[in-house]
């Protein structure tokens, strides 16, 4: 009776062997592609992560570059009005020394401006900065048949400090 069974054993046993070896195979490929796509995914991420710390220090490099030469070509210039100063005030003119004075403020400005805590520092900053240039700028005054853009009639002042409340304007409507 062995005998007779034997074939049908075999025959199922290798059945049974065959499909768990399938279903064995089946389960490696689906755990080693999802083991490829998480080590891609990972590589892809720390080559974005590489990419961007490299494009950051490219932009800090070149800003940083960008800044020293304009600082170097606003100071060689302002070198160069000094002397041109030199050179008028020795003939009797001041040519020049107005232009040295504006570059070292513009220079001077952003660290100046960037050190202020609050808005009205800046703005108080900024007026104190700006007053040697007030007398060069023209007045505007408002009269019915339009602007009128002339030379200031006294020397501007700028306020040194600024009320914390402004009071608002009985010309001035809210909606």
């Amino acid at each position: 009776m062995l005998e007779a069974l034997s074939p049908a054993l075999a025959a199922e046993l290798d059945r049974v062997v065959s499909e768990t070896r399938e279903a064995l195979e089946q389960e490696f490929q689906k755990t080693a592609s999802i083991a490829v796509r998480e080590a891609e995914s990972a590589s892809r991420q720390a080559a974005e992560a590489e990419q961007e710390q490299a494009v950051r220090e490219a932009r800090e490099t070149t800003k940083n570059q960008v800044t020293e030469e304009t600082q170097r070509a606003i100071q060689e210039n302002a070198r160069a009005d000094d002397q041109r100063a030199e050179v008028g005030s020795v003939n009797g003119t001041r040519a020049g020394s107005g232009t040295a004075r504006s570059i070292r403020i513009f220079a001077d400005a952003q660290k100046l401006l960037g050190e202020a805590t609050s808005q009205p520092e800046i703005l108080a900053r900024f007026l104190k900065m700006t007053e040697p240039f007030a007398p060069l700028l023209p007045s505007t005054l408002r009269k019915p048949t339009g602007l009128r853009f002339g030379k200031p009639a006294a020397k501007p002042h700028f306020p040194r400090s600024f009320p914390s409340k402004r009071p608002i304007p009985n010309s001035i409507s809210r909606s």
